[in-house]
């Protein structure tokens, strides 16, 4: 993704920020990489901040594959996934089902670390807005199942969760390139319904986001 792509995306998050007050939770990467603070310079954003009007929306649904190198987190990314939004309940109205499986690419000096993270996937927001920057998109978030760097399992915490983000731009040749955030790793629980990651241009890559009655979708 190009930097002034990157800028803008990210100057979008700013101007329809409605409070910078939400806490952000650090980034728990391996030993061999720094730790980060997430921060809006990051393409992180409270889930408030973007406006509209995020839903469970039982039965819809994401899935797809994006490759793309991170502007934000000077990672490659390569993941697969799939979310199915579930019946909420009045407690929990972003319940969800799904998997992950990515594998992330850093360059760490002169070496290409790779990880591997496998992912359940149990929370979910679905949100449609009417503007083609921000557009279709689903935020979801579940527990680590398994994590490993060059092979060798690296440690977490039980409970902790991955927060990735997706974004569908249609279909045909004239849509614009589909976008998906990096897989972070965060704490806490159901990230899902509190922070999104800014997503980028992933080419190659398809993604699909799936409301309740549309593209052959049954409510």
């Amino acid at each position: 993704m190009r930097r002034r792509d990157a800028i803008t995306l990210a100057l979008a998050v700013l101007v329809l920020a409605c409070s910078d007050s939400a806490q952000r939770p650090t980034l728990l990467a391996p030993s061999a990489v720094p730790s980060l603070e997430l921060t809006e310079n990051d393409g992180v954003a409270p889930l408030a901040s973007i406006g509209g009007t995020p839903q469970a929306a039982t039965g819809a649904r994401a899935s797809g594959h994006a490759d793309f190198l991170s502007a934000f987190f000077g990672a490659e990314y390569k993941y697969s996934f799939i979310v199915l939004a579930t019946s909420p309940t009045t407690t929990d109205p972003s319940t969800a089902k799904g998997e992950l499986q990515a594998t992330i690419l850093r360059t760490v000096g002169s070496t290409t670390v790779t990880e591997e993270i496998h992912a359940d996937i149990d929370c979910a927001m679905f949100i449609n807005i009417p503007v083609p920057i921000l557009g279709r998109l689903a935020n979801a978030s579940g527990p680590i199942k398994s994590w490993t760097r060059d092979g060798e399992p690296v440690p977490f915490t039980a409970g902790q969760e991955v927060l990735f983000t997706v974004q569908d731009n249609g279909e045909g040749n004239d849509s614009p390139p589909d976008r998906a955030s990096a897989v972070v790793p965060v704490g806490g629980h159901h990230n899902c319904r509190s922070l999104l990651i800014l997503p980028e241009n992933t080419e190659p890559g398809n993604i699909q986001v799936v409301f309740p009655g549309e593209r052959g979708n049954t409510p």
